[in-house]
């Protein structure tokens, strides 16, 4: 089983791949929140894209009200 500091870096190695200006420009607009459960390990995550940036942010947003 993967350990929370691996599942991280996992994580920030795909945000971090949107430094390449060619990959990056693919996501000129995009904005989108990917939302990681693990019960397992009582972790979540968000990967959150906003333009050309990625980034890994603790906790999960419920947006169902």
């Amino acid at each position: 089983m993967a350990t929370i500091e691996e599942i991280k870096n996992s994580l920030n190695n795909w945000a971090k791949m949107l430094e390449n200006p060619e990959i990056a420009e693919e996501f000129e607009g995009y904005n989108k929140t990917m939302q990681f459960i693990f019960p397992d390990i009582n972790l979540n995550l968000q990967l959150v894209f906003k333009e050309k940036t990625a980034k890994v942010v603790d906790g999960f947003n419920d947006t169902r009200k």
